[in-house]
């Protein structure tokens, strides 16, 4: 309610189980990528887990594309 959600069309779909497979099979990849809650991000293929500072998430794709074009950014 808090975020201006239609409670009763959300209660309908959830109930629906309309989007039953598609959680099922994220749940699924998620899992065999090792990922155990949320917020998980990947930066190409750098797992992190937890919330973090845009900052943070910055510094470590600036240091996968330095690996990846050998050139350090900042």
């Amino acid at each position: 309610q808090e975020l201006g959600l239609n409670m009763s069309k959300f209660k309908a779909d959830l109930d629906s189980g309309k989007f039953k497979a598609v959680v099922e099979a994220e749940a699924k990849e998620g899992s065999t990528l090792g990922v155990t809650g949320t917020p998980a991000v990947f930066i190409n293929g750098r797992k992190i887990s937890g919330a973090y500072p845009f900052d943070t998430f910055k510094k470590i794709a600036d240091e996968e594309l330095a690996k990846k074009t050998g050139k350090k950014r900042g």
